[in-house]
């Protein structure tokens, strides 16, 4: 027998938006498919076109790429001014997709076993973050929460805000900061955060002080910085 396989789709909806009258001197929007590394530590490796290798503070992370960490490790990862994924020790993870356009972010990431938080502030942007995992379906409508997966299990701690979970079948259960959900094929079962939990998430947003402050300059600057090795090497060969 075949064993249902479902995703986890979590969505943050930034409450804070630009308002929709145009300007007339307005500049083209700009646009970023890439995400910025500002912390780590121990064991974090990165895959990207089928070659593994160390990932460090400041390297550019985009589409398609595969990060594991291993014991005692954890990276953070920026994708705008105010949002950021933690990602924790014994942790397999694959982005899936980057968007940033002046005013909105969207980002997929694909969680296969270990724990993550996302952390997005609102602020004036609009945000479309997803996170797929084994056992369910996820809208957000908040800034801080952690997902957890093991095997054919998935948890969802709500730190602010609240989650809109669906699970195998019709289940369907609102969470809200301070409860969490664990999700397998057998359904949905919600119960209040202890303390362990909430240590946990508090941990998350100490990890706000990972962020780089000057975070558009910087990734800016990175990405010149790229460009300019590529031509030099392209000029080489």
């Amino acid at each position: 027998m075949k064993t249902k396989i479902a995703s986890i789709f979590i969505l943050v909806l930034g409450l804070a938006y630009l308002g929709s009258v145009p300007r007339m001197d307005a500049e083209t929007p700009e646009t970023r498919n890439v995400a910025l590394v500002t912390f780590r530590v121990g064991d974090v490796q990165l895959i990207r076109d089928g070659k593994e290798e160390p990932l460090r503070v400041r390297s550019l992370v985009k589409a398609e790429d595969r990060i594991k960490t291993g014991k005692d490790s954890r990276v953070i990862v920026q994708f705008s001014q105010d949002a950021f994924i933690s990602i924790q020790e014994n942790t397999d993870i694959a982005v899936g997709d980057i968007h940033y356009e002046t005013g909105k972010l969207g980002f997929l990431i694909r969680l296969f076993s270990g724990r993550m938080g996302v952390d997005a502030q609102r602020n004036k942007d609009k945000y479309d973050i997803r996170v797929e995992g084994p056992t369910v379906v996820a809208l957000v409508r908040g800034t801080t929460f952690m997902v957890e997966a093991e095997e054919r299990q998935t948890r969802v701690l709500v730190s602010h805000g609240q989650v809109d979970v669906e699970g195998p079948g019709d289940a369907q259960l609102a969470v809200r900061s301070g409860e969490k959900v664990q999700a397998d094929d057998n359904g949905l079962q919600k119960s209040i955060q202890d303390q362990f939990d909430r240590q946990r998430l508090q941990i998350l947003e100490q990890f706000r002080d990972s962020k780089a402050r000057n975070f558009e300059p910087l990734i800016k600057q990175i990405q010149r910085n790229e460009e300019l090795m590529q031509k030099q090497n392209h000029s080489i060969f």
